[in-house]
């Protein structure tokens, strides 16, 4: 026969399961120099996100970067004497937000590979769906994981300098010819050049002037006027932007 529970048992279990229904909520909000947190963390200050060790990288290609056994938010990129890129972070197992910033300390320019080279769980997301080429000393990127892409994301970039490029272009025999590359978010304040890329022959070369490079609400427009009585073709151009 099952014992019966004594009425002041009853009781106290009674209090203690309608305390905790009224206790749990409030410490599902933690407030940090406050006693009234509005969000689940809730800090009444500054916040500081302290500097792991440097990040000796290499130059040329860095895929699959280990931040160490106990990875930081802020990392500063010492090493590369050439031009270098980033394709991939391990990221924390089982992160989702996870947070990281990079500061290049060197003089060589940083590219921010997009969704290649490096393990598919590793890899970053840039906006526009291509590689973010950085340059210039100090120039810094934030990253953060998200566990439902499998990604990093680039969410900001203290750098506005960025390289696209117009391919196969046919620039007209004796004539002046007027190209227009669609950049988003450039604004007619920005500044913007224009040079070749590849292999042009001599004569071609000697022959081909660049009249004006002109930045536009969300396109750049040049125009390449030819002294030659023969077309040039399949001439790429690398259209460098500084968004402001």
């Amino acid at each position: 026969m099952t014992p019966k529970t004594p009425f002041f048992t009853k009781c106290f279990l009674a209090l203690l399961c309608c305390s905790l229904y009224t206790i749990l909520p409030a410490i599902a909000q933690v407030g940090i120099n406050t006693t009234t947190p509005k969000t689940t963390l809730d800090i009444n200050g500054g916040i500081s996100l302290r500097e792991g060790p440097a990040l000796v990288l290499s130059n040329g290609a860095n895929s699959n970067i280990s931040l160490g056994t106990t990875p930081y938010s802020f990392y500063r990129i010492t090493g590369p004497t050439a031009a270098f890129s980033i394709s991939g972070i391990v990221p924390v197992i089982g992160a989702d937000g996870q947070i990281v910033i990079l500061q290049n300390t060197t003089s060589q320019s940083m590219t921010i590979t997009n969704n290649s080279t490096s393990v598919a769980a590793n890899r970053i997301y840039v906006s526009g769906d291509k590689d973010l080429l950085l340059r210039g000393i100090y120039t810094t990127v934030t990253l953060q994981y998200s566990a439902s892409l499998s990604k990093w994301v680039l969410l900001d970039k203290m750098n506005h300098i960025e390289t696209w490029y117009l391919t196969s272009a046919t620039i007209a025999a004796s004539s002046a010819t007027t190209f227009t590359a669609t950049i988003p978010n450039l604004s007619a304040l920005s500044s913007a050049s224009v040079n070749f890329v590849g292999t042009i022959n001599t004569t071609a070369a000697a022959s081909l002037y660049i009249q004006y490079v002109e930045a536009q609400s969300g396109q750049v427009v040049f125009r390449i006027n030819n002294t030659a009585t023969s077309a040039v073709n399949n001439v790429t151009f690398a259209i460098t932007v500084n968004k402001i």
